[in-house]
């Protein structure tokens, strides 16, 4: 399950989360805090669904840039509650995810075409694959800018092929409604 953090130096405050094997640490804007404050999660290490994460993400209330470090990991692990919930997991298996190394981190659309290629490629890439690409380029827009209306305008200008399976799993991910169940919150006593 994701967990709150605010920083200690200055303002703002950051969600950890697991997803799949990897560590995953995303700033939330403060609409997002505002979100989750009406939900009933504010204190520091406060733990909340992963619904509502990929809600905060959809709605560009929470981005990340760049992806942590590999040994981050060990101090997720002794901060994150690990309960495996089948509505956590079936929710990690919707974030969109880079089409080469399954990374969530960073992620952009990119429309791009091999040296002596005609054929035009269409993915998410995560940072890692994007460094190490090496062809023609036509689009390279991070998925954090892109919503429906983004979304549209590429595929009218022609930028996009609403037929490639990236296009189409965008789509679906902006489209998912933002389930309100999910930001309803239960008094739990133990």
């Amino acid at each position: 399950m994701p967990v709150l953090r605010h920083y200690k130096n200055k303002e703002g405050s950051y969600a950890r989360a697991v997803i799949g094997q990897g560590i995953v640490t995303v700033r939330i804007t403060p609409e997002g805090i505002t979100r989750l404050s009406e939900a009933g999660f504010t204190d520091e290490g406060a733990t909340f669904p992963q619904a509502i994460f990929n809600d905060l993400l959809r709605q560009r209330e929470a981005f990340t840039q760049a992806g942590a470090k590999a040994e981050a990991l060990i101090e997720a692990e002794r901060s994150q509650y690990f309960f495996d919930f089948d509505a956590d997991v079936a929710a990690q298996e919707q974030l969109p995810r880079c089409a080469e190394t399954g990374t969530f981190d960073n992620l952009h659309l990119v429309v791009y075409r091999e040296p002596n290629e005609k054929r035009e490629i269409t993915q998410l890439l995560g940072e890692a694959t994007r460094k190490c690409l090496v062809a023609h380029v036509l689009l390279n827009v991070p998925l954090s800018l892109i919503d429906h209306r983004a979304l549209q305008q590429l595929i009218d200008s022609e930028k996009l092929d609403k037929n490639e399976a990236a296009v189409t799993q965008l789509s679906h991910w902006l489209n998912r409604l933002s389930g309100e169940s999910a930001w309803e919150t239960h008094d739990v006593r133990i």
